[in-house]
């Protein structure tokens, strides 16, 4: 009756610990969930958008700032892609303020950086024009971006009538970017387009006349914009000789260099030049020429351009039906673009329709929120004071022996499952520092082989996490897919020998989960991976004397040479995996009376290790 007594209180205490532990929670998941909405943001914006739903919901529970900036700046992101531009815009905000608390000026300047475009679509100007400066002014950005920024600033001065300071802004830059292409023509593009709207054509063929060899390599649609918008400018200009000259030097420099998408606009600026010069044969040879260049590259939008020329030049020499036919063409490709509009006006609507859900729900957070803690506040006092009253009662039974040995069982159990729970954060960032070398290398092929290998092995552990015990054999599958993943990650380290006894009763025998992975992983890690020649890992189980007995040997630099290489931060630190698994050997022999024993030896003086781990065979029941 007295035991019965004590376990209901020490259930009661527990059950106090737990939930008084749910007051500040640091929640699990939401930077999962949000690393997950990341990946679905260009790909499915309307399962992005709900995942980022969910891990706000999370942070906004844990208080977790940091994942609460990091939602709210995706939120904004995919509100801004789908055209919510001042939802787009409060979100970001959100975003900023949250960052700047934080001190993390790197993403307080992308939030920045969006927020002004938001403001910027929202017409907004005076107010982008702000945000704008603050971004200009970041310590976290790149000079390259500073440049960016400065066109963008360029923009906004244009907008509000300081032409001539715009494009000072812009031509001060220019030679800030020449070796790079991207920026440059970015700033090229934004100063024509000062050029353009203020009639300054002068100004455009001076660029187009300095940036000829430029544009002639630059295969991108950008530098196929430039060329056309010079070339309206010299038509407009009335310059039919300077037209000819820029535009023919062009398109051999871009065919030398096979660069179609210049040279397809080229054919086409001097198609028009000679058509405004009333040299229609010569001009439809040009079109024609345009329209093969964009046929032979699957380039629909410059197919469609050039037989609207070809149309408009055959109709012009009174050639009718192949004006038509000309015209005829051109219209079915416009109309398949436009059925690509319709259906991304389609997909825009749905995806709406699922932002609205979300936003509802995500509305909602911040309000339910308060009213939480606000109840939290009220159980905590509430647990405190049960707490406080079953903590009295239990010291009246404190001397109790058996009250004594239960509370120990209790803290040993507790303590299992900690050091369980420390070590799957530990392996998973481990095997991730892995798959961060392939993509750091630009290895995408490797790194989802990598990726689909490392969540088979992810589902194993986190499905035996909660166990003491497991199958042999799970736990040697479990090893001979991260022996495969450390094996492709140091692919020309070490080779991997298995000598297994095949009369083990793999379905019987119970281990621990994890139990030899934290010594292979040492011996990869601070043995193999450090030998200039390649090296052999060994793994032996067998039964021996009534004991299972699994056997970890490599050929690497040994112990001694490995704490030589350590730095002296390392050396006053311990190996969180081969520590944790320690301490859980030593709780395990405690409950269970395993008598699980490991010893590591030096295989001699020139290297090489051996890890002995012994396993009595007995059944294994708690104490």
């Amino acid at each position: 009756m007295l035991r019965c007594k004590i376990l209901l209180m020490l259930a009661l205490v527990g059950c106090c610990l737990r939930l008084a532990g749910q007051n500040n929670p640091v929640p699990r998941g939401a930077g999962e969930l949000l690393h997950d909405a990341g990946t679905y943001e260009n790909t499915q914006p309307g399962k992005s958008m709900e995942l980022a739903a969910e891990a706000l919901e999370l942070a906004l529970k844990g208080k977790d700032q940091q994942h609460i900036a990091g939602c709210y700046l995706l939120l904004g992101r995919l509100h801004l892609t789908n055209g919510n531009k001042e939802r787009a815009a409060e979100l970001l905000e959100k975003a900023s303020e949250g960052y700047g608390t934080l001190q993390n000026a790197a993403a307080k300047a992308e939030a920045d950086r969006l927020l002004a475009l938001a403001l910027e679509r929202s017409g907004k100007l005076d107010k982008a024009a702000e945000v704008q400066k603050n971004y200009m002014n970041s310590s976290a950005i790149s000079k390259k971006d500073k440049i960016r920024a400065s066109g963008k600033n360029a923009e906004y001065m244009y907008r509000k009538g300081l032409k001539s300071e715009a494009i000072k802004e812009l031509e001060q830059n220019l030679p800030e970017v020449q070796r790079d292409t991207v920026v440059k023509l970015e700033l090229m593009n934004q100063l024509q387009g000062i050029y353009g709207q203020t009639g300054d054509t002068l100004g455009t063929i001076r660029m187009a006349q300095e940036n000829i060899e430029f544009l002639a390599v630059n295969k991108s649609a950008d530098a196929a914009s430039f060329t056309w918008k010079f070339g309206e400018a010299l038509l407009s200009n009335g310059s039919v000789s300077t037209s000819l000259n820029i535009n023919e030097k062009l398109l051999t420099g871009a065919l030398n260099n096979e660069n179609y998408l210049v040279a397809r606009q080229a054919y086409l600026n001097l198609g028009f030049t000679y058509a405004r010069s009333n040299d229609y044969p010569q001009a439809m040879r040009m079109f024609t020429a345009g329209y093969q260049t964009a046929v032979q590259h699957q380039d629909a939008l410059g197919e469609q351009e050039a037989l609207l020329r070809i149309a408009e030049t055959e109709e012009h020499t009174g050639n009718y039906p192949a004006a038509l036919n000309a015209y005829q063409r051109y219209t079915m490709l416009k109309d398949s673009f436009r059925h690509l509009d319709v259906l991304a006006e389609v997909r825009k609507l749905g995806l709406n329709e699922q932002f609205a859900r979300q936003e509802q729900r995500i509305k909602t957070l911040e309000t339910d929120q308060i009213k939480r803690d606000w109840e939290l506040q009220k159980q905590k006092q509430a647990i405190i004071i049960l707490g406080a009253a079953v903590l009295l009662f239990l010291l009246l039974l404190f001397l109790l022996f058996r009250a004594l040995k239960a509370k120990q069982q209790a803290n040993l159990s507790n303590r299992l499952q900690s050091l369980r729970n420390q070590m799957n954060p530990h392996f998973i960032f481990n095997s991730l520092n892995s798959v961060n070398h392939y993509i750091s290398l630009h290895q995408e092929r490797e790194a989802n082989r990598y990726l689909s290998s490392f969540s088979t092995l992810m589902r194993s552990v986190l499905s035996n996490s909660g166990k003491d015990f497991i199958s042999l054999r799970e736990e040697l599958e479990m090893l001979r897919i991260y022996t495969d993943l450390e094996q492709a990650r140091f692919a020309d380290k070490f080779d991997i020998r298995w000598d297994m006894d095949e009369a083990l009763p793999l379905d019987e025998l119970q281990v621990p989960p994890l139990l030899l992975q934290p010594y292979v992983e040492n011996a990869v890690w601070h043995g193999l991976r450090y030998r200039e020649n390649r090296g052999l890992l060994s793994i032996k189980v067998f039964i021996q004397d009534n004991q299972l007995c699994c056997l970890i040997i490599d050929d690497g630099i040994g112990r001694k040479r490995s704490r030589e290489l350590k730095t002296e931060n390392q050396k006053r630190s311990t190996g969180t995996g081969l520590k944790n698994t320690e301490e859980r050997i030593v709780i395990l022999n405690k409950l269970y009376k395993t008598g699980v024993r490991v010893m590591i030896d030096d295989l001699n003086e020139e290297g090489g290790t051996l890890v002995r781990i012994l396993i009595p065979l007995k059944k294994v029941e708690p104490i």
